[in-house]
């Protein structure tokens, strides 16, 4: 599959309508190219899978989202995956009948311009299976990630330690 480009430029609510539209517009095509794409992997299922481009640019969006929670500068971001599945949780109804479930998993690459989707795929799941999206960090983004936590707390001394009363009559036995 080729690569597509997920559009996640973001304008503030306080932009002017007229620049919304104009973003929006030009959005359009590549989130059209997406839908397709979706479609053509689908076929006709449509109850618990991703449909529309717009719900992968909101992964895209979620996956961001996360990088920069996690501490990440943004181009440092680059290489990071979003790998997600699509649905809910069912009931237990749908396992009492041998039903599985069409769903589609996605996998997204955060490129230097912004996230590309890579690869997608229908998959037949278990109902009771939760829907996922695991983010994978390179590396270097891990230990940025651990050090922006660590940046948060201190570690407290240890108590120290007082020996037990065996240790206190081994060592009076050699006196």
């Amino acid at each position: 599959m080729k690569a597509l480009r997920i559009p996640t430029d973001a304008l503030h609510a306080s932009a002017p309508p007229a620049m919304q539209t104009d973003a929006a517009a030009r959005r359009q095509p590549a989130l059209d190219a997406l839908t397709a794409a979706l479609a053509a992997v689908n076929g006709t299922a449509t109850a618990h899978t991703y449909t529309r481009g717009r719900d992968i640019r909101g992964l895209a969006m979620d996956a961001e989202a996360r990088l920069a929670s996690l501490g990440i500068p943004v181009k440092a971001r680059v290489g990071a995956e979003l790998h997600a599945k699509s649905g809910v949780v069912l009931p237990s109804a749908y396992a009492n009948v041998g039903r599985r479930v069409i769903r589609t998993a996605v996998t997204l690459r955060r490129a230097t311009a912004g996230w590309t989707c890579t690869d997608i795929r229908r998959i037949e799941d278990y109902p009771a299976a939760k829907p996922r999206g695991d983010l994978r960090l390179t590396s270097d983004q891990d230990a940025r990630a651990v050090a922006e936590l660590r940046a948060t707390y201190s570690l407290t001394a240890p108590a120290p330690q007082t020996p037990s009363r065996e240790t206190n009559q081994k060592d009076h036995a050699h006196v």
